[in-house]
């Protein structure tokens, strides 16, 4: 089984900021509709307005801001926009793998793998299908050790 070699955080695994905009949006609405002060009016919108924007734009800057490689010999987070950090962990040197899904993850398939070495970790922060993830290193732990 070929994984690809690249990962990102999945749009999806932030479904709570989609749900927290159609709140705002649903709640910004139903305000315009009611018989509230102008200037009443205009602080909901201009402390809703931002959050939205905020909610919307945080997904984007997570996925500019955090890479995964799966490479030959190792495992690699790559953080930053402007400063690259790069924290490298060799498959021979992998002390254990976790995964972790909650009840909206198993929903809509994406979760944290959790890859710990014997001084550094890296977690794979919402990424689609995590359990080939995980089984992939699995597999190479396992082949590791045999050798």
């Amino acid at each position: 089984m070929k994984l690809p070699t690249k990962y990102k955080t999945s749009r999806i695994s932030f479904f709570s900021n989609y749900i927290f905009v159609l709140i705002l949006v649903v709640f910004l609405i139903s305000i315009y509709f009611t018989e509230l002060d102008y200037s009443l009016k205009s602080v909901f919108l201009l402390v809703c307005i931002p959050l939205i924007i905020i909610a919307l734009v945080e997904p984007e800057i997570v996925r500019i801001y955090r890479e995964y490689f799966l490479e030959e010999e190792n495992v690699t987070m790559v953080e930053g926009i402007l400063s690259k950090k790069r924290i490298s962990i060799p498959y021979d040197q992998i002390a254990g793998t976790t995964m972790n899904k909650t009840l909206i993850g198993r929903i809509l398939k994406f979760g944290d793998v959790k890859i710990s070495g014997f001084k550094d970790e890296i977690l794979l922060k919402g990424i689609k299908n995590p359990e080939e993830v995980y089984e992939h290193f699995q597999q190479i732990i396992s082949s590791r050790k045999k050798k």
